[in-house]
């Protein structure tokens, strides 16, 4: 192979490396683009879901959001004060396959806490269905 022929295509080679590595750049970028969009997905979802359990626990004539400031509240962790009746409602809940958390300390008894996370999407679907089955009205 001739000096010029080899430097032609050490030339080639090193363009066609040049382009693999833009590719798997562009590829990577892409993987990181629909991981980013797919996390916003989530988080948007989750403060949908605090907004709807907030909104009707708001109007609730006995549950009522834990923390009054809406400005303070988690979109991850919803605690609810149920005035005592924590095993009641999570007899209701438990019946549709949903374990809800307690209160913790003193307060064990009169809160429940609800995870609100993105692997619990399933389940939070089902408790957005069983949370008007608490009446306003007891």
């Amino acid at each position: 192979v001739s000096q010029s022929r080899y430097y032609q295509m050490e030339a080639t080679r090193k363009e066609k490396k040049e382009k693999r590595k833009l590719r798997e750049e562009k590829v990577k970028l892409t993987k990181e683009q629909i991981a980013k969009q797919k996390k916003e997905e989530s988080i948007s979802k989750a403060k949908e879901n605090a907004r709807k359990i907030y909104r009707h626990f708001d109007k609730h004539k006995f549950i009522k959001p834990a923390v009054k400031n809406s400005r303070f509240r988690s979109d991850t962790v919803i605690v609810l004060d149920t005035r005592d009746r924590t095993q009641e409602i999570n007899k209701l809940f438990a019946k549709n396959a949903i374990i809800l958390g307690s209160g913790y300390g003193s307060n064990k008894l009169s809160q429940i806490r609800i995870a609100n996370f993105p692997q619990h999407q399933e389940i939070l679907g089902r408790l957005l269905k069983v949370i008007p089955k608490i009446s306003l009205n007891n």
